[in-house]
């Protein structure tokens, strides 16, 4: 646990932050130990800690008769109970250090990955390349999807220009101050549904400034000019184009018709009431709760004050009341893979594997709506995704597969239980990428086919892409048809 508990010598499940693999091992007197961190409140805590630079302490907790004339724990009488993480532990040398294990694994990917580009480059280029890759243990596929996210989150712009030697130039932006990222809704709502309600309170707490009454305080700060004054000089030395602290706003496009929605509001309604910032907070709310148009139009009715301007306090309140009201969780931000096909990549070789590239670039509530031919999907249907996406932390694309595995086995029907029986067993195969699922499903289908064929039932046929090799280039003009009709659903 984190701390020693001071009323209780049992273990409480909620405090529990570190586990012990295996038992420690004795090495020049000493005994040595790895624990791993658990992804719970107090294991957050400790691995914020431990990666800004703090060492805990280990200590051992347990219970025994102690001797009255010694103060000494009678060994015979001892009973371990655990290993608690302490900031301050009774053996000064008993403290940890965080080691992030798994990245020489990499290594090999790197190099195959930046090859081509390591031909390409300068001398100069060439050789810094070589010793990152001999250095470094990231794939490059780590490294664009972490450029990316610093990308939307407005930290980074990123520009291009093609050549015999390509060239990118980076320009870093200042992060938000906590004003500013507390009062996007986005920002705050994606953390809290990482860390929960009492570390997020923690947080906000933490940069808030103090409230002091100074109405009985006199402002006793001196001036520049009371302190300085100015010598001659020749020439203005004033420079210009440094560094300043630029900073970038998210960027999300439009996911509201705005013309249809001002005029869909009630006359009391300021013509002046949709400014840019407005416009901005509304956008970013839809977005945030997957709102359509005509939701946010009953949320911005009811947000109207009597001036006739919109109150955000009142648009952030209704919005989180309503989507309260039809979900039991708090939206999350999950990372979308970037489209080959959209960034003008031509990879798939086939209908087959631009299907593929759908399974993995549609998102789980896209792909659910367009097999309701772009019925909305219910709020049962989202909280089951929901669970798929955070519970049980399965990629996106392997959601797809396996909500399209299902309708066709299953008449047409997500039932929750079978859906999350099936996600449980792909987990712990670890299935997690598309073509692994795809494989997953063909083999359930054919023990699902051989146990109706022995009881002498109909059998749903699956579709082609189930039964053949991904890789394969030739397909029959039937299987082709099959698989445009399904892509027809996404376009």
């Amino acid at each position: 646990e984190l701390d020693h508990p001071a009323d209780r010598d049992d273990i409480c499940t909620e405090k529990v932050a570190v586990i012990m693999p295996e038992p420690p091992v004795k090495k020049d007197g000493k005994y040595y130990g790895k624990f791993n961190i658990l992804d719970t409140p107090c294991g957050r805590i400790v691995h914020t800690l431990a990666k800004a630079g703090f060492r805990f302490g280990v200590s051992s907790r347990g219970t025994g008769d102690v001797d009255e004339y010694t103060d000494e724990v009678d060994p015979s009488t001892y009973e371990f109970t655990c290993f608690d993480v302490v900031l301050l532990p009774a053996v000064e040398s008993a403290r940890m250090k965080l080691v992030t294990e798994g990245l020489e694994t990499n290594k090999v990917d790197y190099k195959k990955l930046l090859k081509e580009d390591i031909q390409k480059s300068s001398p100069e280029s060439r050789k810094t390349m070589i010793e990152t890759l001999d250095n470094l243990g990231i794939k490059l596929d780590d490294i664009v999807v972490a450029r990316r996210k610093l990308e939307a989150i407005g930290l980074m712009k990123t520009y291009y220009k093609m050549g015999s030697i390509n060239n990118y130039v980076y320009e870093l932006y200042s992060p938000l101050s906590p004003s500013e990222f507390f009062s996007n809704p986005i920002l705050t709502t994606s953390l809290l549904s990482g860390i929960g309600k009492q570390e997020y309170d923690c947080l906000v707490n933490y940069y808030k400034v103090p409230k002091i009454n100074l109405s009985e305080f006199e402002n006793i700060t001196v001036h520049f000019s009371d302190v300085y004054t100015m010598g001659m000089y020749p020439e203005d030395l004033t420079e210009k184009s440094l560094r300043e602290k630029d900073k970038l706003d998210l960027v999300i496009d439009d996911v509201l018709d705005f013309d249809y929605i001002q005029a869909s509001m009630p006359n009391i309604l300021n013509e002046r009431a949709f400014t840019s910032s407005s416009r901005k907070l509304i956008n970013r709310i839809a977005y945030l709760y997957n709102f359509n148009n005509d939701v946010m139009i009953d949320i911005l009715s009811d947000s109207i004050n009597e001036r006739g301007m919109f109150s955000e306090a009142e648009i952030k309140k209704n919005a989180k009341n309503y989507y309260s009201f039809v979900n039991s969780t708090t939206p999350k931000l999950i990372y979308k893979k970037k489209s080959n096909i959209d960034s003008g990549v031509k990879n798939a070789k086939d209908v087959k594997e631009k299907l593929i590239d759908c399974f993995i670039n549609t998102s789980p509530y896209d792909f659910l709506k367009a097999k309701y031919h772009g019925g909305k999907p219910t709020s049962r249907d989202i909280s089951l995704i929901e669970g798929l996406l955070v519970d049980q932390k399965l990629n996106p694309g392997v959601v797809n597969v396996l909500i399209d595995y299902v309708l066709r086995i299953n008449d047409n029907k997500l039932s929750k239980n079978f859906v999350e029986a099936i996600a449980s067993q792909w987990k712990l195969n670890n299935i997690n990428d598309v073509e692994s699922a795809m494989r997953q499903a063909e083999k359930e289908y054919r023990k699902l086919n051989r146990v109706k064929e022995t009881s002498k039932k109909e059998v749903n046929p699956l579709p082609t892409w189930y039964k053949k090799d991904v890789k394969k280039q030739t397909m029959s003009e039937e299987e082709v048809k099959e698989l445009e009709s399904m892509l027809s659903e996404f376009k």
